[in-house]
């Protein structure tokens, strides 16, 4: 089944899977797998079976990682015998069916149970992924790679790059009484949170010629995302973030706790989930007790823990600042032992480690050691790290694709 971005970006020409009338696409079903044009997604609506389906633009969905966890096929309604659920993948007719369907109109039919049709998607999905990495390679450089092994254990790929192409330019200067900034938040007016690691915490206008101070609290910070609704979260170095009373600068327990542990770094996605650095109270740099990330629902619900990978070894020793791309993946900075080069975890959302970055001798010389202070994602799928005056830019995968000098436009 050909994927939604793959579409979109080698601009193949497929019609509507549903009126197979050669309409284009615009819609893609997560729960049937199903591309559609825009009249057959109102029509795809309408089945009682299909209320509950999520449709999304093919613009904004990638595919997702299957496991035993999160697909099966007894999930699926059929789509011709109402209240029966499906029991097989029909290949010849590319769809699924349930018992009734293979005695009469699929008799014959080559088809796929759970297992057999969760292994060919996976295959699929792994080409397209690698498909995916070579389009987004080829688009900037071509780059010769050296396979190796890292000091985890984990692949390692070098690679030869070059210096963006991207031009980056200063469009506004502003001076601030913080010394150091560590934490940016940005609301969804032109206001902005500031702070640093110490104890200043200030939510700040930018105007034409200065920075007008709105409000300013003196908070021992760790972390600080902003939610939709422009309440801040603050990481304290304590189990539970924080809500912020901006009038009377009173701190108070947010619905997100992740106790006996204590919370690092914090990240709110797009869909108001919360993801949490949390590591067991003293541990620091010296790799006992826990160390995981935790994923929760808006209302303080644990979903997810990535502690381990499939070997049962820790996927981290110091869960820093988080970041997730608009498919899933989870990017961690992970503090190795504070003095030597750290690393970025990508998790994908089986949780399974996909990449682990950790600076590229071009960039992080013997001397110059890979010490990232923040990272972000993109909307297309982009990793941004920053490390001192440099900016490494990953692929969603947490390949390497570019870097960019800050320092030669000022930026130190």
């Amino acid at each position: 089944m050909a994927s939604a971005w793959l579409i979109q970006k080698a601009q193949v020409s497929i019609g509507c899977q549903l009126c197979e009338s050669g309409s284009t696409i615009q819609w893609n079903c997560i729960d049937c797998l199903l591309l559609m044009c825009s009249k057959c997604k109102q029509i795809h609506m309408k089945f009682k079976n299909a209320i509950n389906h999520k449709i999304v633009d093919i613009n904004e969905s990638e595919p997702r990682e299957y496991s035993d966890k999160n697909f099966n096929l007894n999930e699926i309604n059929c789509q011709d015998h109402a209240g029966q659920a499906c029991c097989l993948y029909c290949k010849d007719c590319k769809q699924f069916i349930c018992f009734k369907c293979m005695t009469k109109v699929h008799k014959g039919h080559e088809t796929l149970d759970t297992e057999k049709y969760k292994f060919e998607l996976d295959r699929l999905i792994k080409i397209q992924r690698e498909t995916k990495n070579k389009l987004c390679t080829m688009a900037l450089f071509n780059f010769p790679r050296k396979i190796g092994k890292d000091k985890f254990g984990s692949e390692k790929k070098e690679v030869k790059v070059k210096q963006s192409h991207l031009n980056f330019k200063i469009t506004g200067q502003f001076t601030s009484d913080i010394k150091r900034i560590t934490s940016v938040s940005s609301c969804s007016g032109d206001s902005l949170w500031i702070g640093n690691w110490g104890n200043e915490v200030k939510h700040v206008n930018l105007t034409k010629d200065e920075v007008q101070v709105i409000s300013q609290f003196t908070i021992s910070l760790y972390d600080m995302p902003v939610t939709s609704s422009d309440n801040i979260l603050l990481s304290v170095g304590e189990s539970s973030l924080k809500n912020l009373n901006e009038i009377t600068g009173q701190l108070s327990d947010s619905k997100y706790n992740v106790a006996p542990m204590l919370a690092t770094g914090v990240h709110v996605t797009t869909d108001q989930k919360v993801i949490i650095g949390a590591i067991t109270q003293g541990a620091g740099f010296t790799g006992e007790g826990k160390r995981m990330v935790i994923v929760m629902d808006k209302e303080g619900k644990s979903l997810t823990e990535y502690e381990q990978d499939k070997h049962n070894k820790p996927l981290f020793t110091f869960p820093d600042k988080i970041s997730c791309t608009r498919g899933g993946n989870i990017c961690v900075i992970d503090r190795l032992d504070g003095s030597n080069t750290d690393r970025v975890v990508v998790l994908g959302q089986a949780g399974h480690i996909i990449g682990v970055y950790s600076g590229h001798p071009d960039i992080n010389y013997p001397f110059i050691p890979f010490k990232p202070s923040d990272i972000l994602t993109t909307t297309l799928h982009n990793i941004i790290i920053a490390d001192k005056s440099m900016l490494h830019i990953l692929n969603c995968d947490g390949q390497i694709i570019s870097y960019c000098r800050m320092d030669f436009i000022g930026i130190m």
